[in-house]
Formats: C-alpha cells, structure tokens, sequence
C-alpha cells in the first residue's frame, strides 16, 4: 500500500458488529498499515491506496475515562489499604 493524496484523507475505520467475532480495520494510512503488519496481521484486501485487515475483537481497547476520586474517597481508600497491609504483616 502507497498512501497518496492529503493527510486529513488518510482515515482509519474500525467496524465490528455482535455477531462475529472479527473486527474490519480499514485503513488509507501508511503508519497503521505498518503497525498492522508489526502485529502479524496480513491485509485481506489491498487496493493499492488502502487496505483492509480482519482482527479479533478482543484486540480492540476503547479508551476509559479515569475516575476523579475526591479528597474523602482518597482518604478512605487510604485507610482500607493500611488495614489490609498491617493485617498482611501480621
């Protein structure tokens, strides 16, 4: 694959749906294209500007957003984390 044409074209597509195992990662983007390769995932279609790889589902981490702990659940987490040591110690 040979990326051509401007940057803000070069996307990259993930689609899976619940039936099947396997997600479709679409790609017009060298980097990913690369990364995929690095990976051990052949295309399964090259079309020269783009290609398209089949990947398990379980491959795919959807970023979490972290949970802001206030002053107090910090402060009581501390607490249940020193019993639990000292109990460990003892």
């Amino acid at each position: 694959m040979k990326a051509t044409g401007p940057r803000y074209e070069r996307e990259t597509i993930i689609r899976w749906d619940e039936e099947v195992d396997q997600a479709e990662v679409y790609t017009a983007s060298d980097v990913v294209c690369r990364q995929m390769r690095k990976r051990g995932y052949d295309p399964v279609e090259d079309n020269g500007r783009s290609v398209v790889f089949k990947i398990p589902k379980t491959e795919i981490r959807l970023p979490v957003k972290k949970r802001e702990l206030s002053e107090a659940e910090r402060a009581e987490r501390a607490r249940r984390m020193k019993a639990i040591r000292e109990k460990a110690a003892s």
